[in-house]
């Protein structure tokens, strides 16, 4: 027990610095940016948060499960490789493109290309590391784009531009990636790279890449759609709601990251079901309670900007999500685990596909157009755990704790969000 609070300590204060920045970063964009402004940047984040998998091709999946044992451990270097020829040449890209094309201001492609590639690099340092067990580390690496958007805003505050600083931050994050990458990883001489396994490498990566792609679409899906159907007002109200309830996912975050090796190396099934229910059962409890804290108004003296506390009905089904989201999570971790990218991709499928018809129906005949993608939302992250979990009993390794600890959290929610 000793050794356990002793390990948390240690690694407590690198994970607050790291989800502090992932936490402040866009609440302060909100209050310094203008409405449409804050909206555009949240669509970029949206954005490269779904291209970045895209760009990486499974391999902080390969890097992170190579780490702890299993067959991906062959491909290590070469998906090295490729992330870091992959990534530089998307920041490098992106930099032409804002050099010979329009400002970014002014411009969506440039930021998405620039941010994609550091978010491919960060992805699979931070799978590295916490495969090593270095889970702080990790932590502080894969908020490495919250943290260049925090010092971008910190740097507008004090009289900078803040597009160019947001600029030579992600570029200098990338650089940092790619050192840390050659020193997490034992890389081949230069001269040795086009020599690589990239047939292998392809191949072993591509049941990560599908479903990394998948869920990264369906965390952006929101954001996405609202950009394009609605303003970048949407998007910001959206936005500042999903930023205010995802400080629960923090403890989801912390154990996931710092316990990954023990979570999902050797351990009976119901030993680990009952760590991931207490995990989403912990996220239910800080849910429950910032939407308690926000609808009651005392968190009005902190100067940011914050939910209308009227919007009680947004708040209560994305404390929902917020559930679902752990619990998701949790199960992409056992599927993987046993080899089963496949019942991962269709989950994510079924939960894209009700999404998709849920918002379509919602924004045909709703009225206000942020609740129903919300409640879209909701509906897909229902029908991908349902079937992630259908996935594990089929493989013997049910789980009915986590089944329970998700439940039971997200019909409250759903029914407090009903009667407001």
């Amino acid at each position: 027990m000793i050794k356990v609070l002793s390990r948390i300590s240690r690694h407590g204060v690198l994970f607050v610095v790291a989800k502090s920045a992932v936490l402040l970063a866009p609440l302060l964009a909100a209050k310094q940016l203008s409405q449409s402004g804050y909206g555009q940047v949240e669509w970029w984040l949206a954005l490269s948060t779904a291209f970045g998998p895209v760009l990486a091709f499974g391999a902080h999946g390969l890097l992170a499960y190579g780490s702890v044992g299993s067959s991906a451990r062959i491909h290590q270097r070469t998906a090295t490789v490729y992330v870091i020829q992959a990534g530089v040449a998307a920041i490098v890209l992106a930099g032409l493109l804002a050099l010979l094309g329009p400002a970014w201001a002014q411009d969506s492609v440039a930021p998405v290309l620039a941010q994609s590639g550091l978010v491919c690099l960060q992805m699979a340092l931070s799978a590295r590391l916490k495969g090593l067990g270095h889970g702080a580390w990790a932590s502080l690496v894969e908020s490495g784009l919250y943290i260049c958007l925090l010092g971008a805003l910190l740097l507008s505050m004090a009289g900078w531009r803040f597009a160019w600083s947001y600029a030579v931050l992600i570029a200098t994050a990338s650089a940092m990636a790619v050192f840390g990458l050659s020193k997490a990883v034992r890389l081949p001489a230069l001269r040795r790279w086009r020599r690589r396994n990239y047939r292998g490498f392809l191949l072993a990566g591509m049941r990560f890449v599908f479903a990394g792609m998948l869920i990264g679409f369906f965390m952006a899906a929101p954001r996405g759609l609202l950009g394009v159907i609605d303003t970048n007002a949407a998007v910001g109200r959206f936005a500042l709601i999903f930023r205010w309830l995802s400080i629960s996912i923090v403890v989801h975050q912390f154990i996931m990251t710092v316990f990954f090796r023990s979570l999902f190396a050797d351990r009976a099934t119901h030993e680990r079901d009952r760590l991931l229910a207490m995990t989403v059962a912990m996220v239910s409890c800080a849910s429950i309670a910032l939407v308690v804290v926000i609808r009651a108004g005392w968190l009005g003296g902190i100067g940011l900007p914050q939910p209308a506390a009227t919007d009680a009905r947004l708040l209560w089904l994305m404390a929902a999500v917020m559930v679902l989201w752990s619990a998701t999570a949790c199960c992409e971790g056992n599927l993987f685990r046993l080899n089963a990218p496949r019942a991962q991709m269709l989950a994510v499928t079924a939960g894209l596909i009700v999404f998709a018809v849920v918002a379509a129906a919602s924004v045909r005949f709703g009225s206000d157009v942020v609740l129903m993608m919300i409640l879209a939302w909701l509906t897909g992250f229902a029908a991908m755990v349902l079937m992630q979990l259908r996935a594990l009993a089929i493989r013997n390794a049910s789980m009915p704790r986590l089944m329970m600890a998700t439940t039971l959290p997200v019909a409250i929610c759903s029914i407090l969000g009903a009667l407001s």
